[in-house]
């Protein structure tokens, strides 16, 4: 898959990323306006990140919160998530 990657042009910043165990898949597409916001708070919580992407963003944001992730991201966007721990497939977008 080929996706325009705004936020990180390097090779970290092609999707799907994965998880740091490769249990959890993330597509995204769209802004998430408050992601720099976010993860500043996540780095302070001890999350290390291997991309500067908005998408690694959510996907930790999901290994967090579960499917209430969504209520941290402020937005428009459409993600799909797959997780292998639980083979629970997850999809969503924003009502805006």
């Amino acid at each position: 898959m080929v996706r325009l990657a705004l936020v990180d042009l390097s090779e970290r910043g092609q999707q799907p990323i994965w998880s740091a165990d490769g249990q959890v898949a993330i597509l995204f597409n769209g802004e998430i306006y408050n992601f720099r916001a976010e993860r500043e708070r996540l780095v302070r919580d001890g999350v290390r990140f291997r991309s500067e992407t908005d998408t690694e963003v959510i996907l930790q944001l999901y290994l967090q919160r579960g499917l209430k992730f969504v209520d941290h991201l402020r937005g428009m966007y459409t993600v799909a998530i797959y997780d292998w721990r639980g083979t629970r497939p997850a999809a969503c977008r924003c009502s805006s």
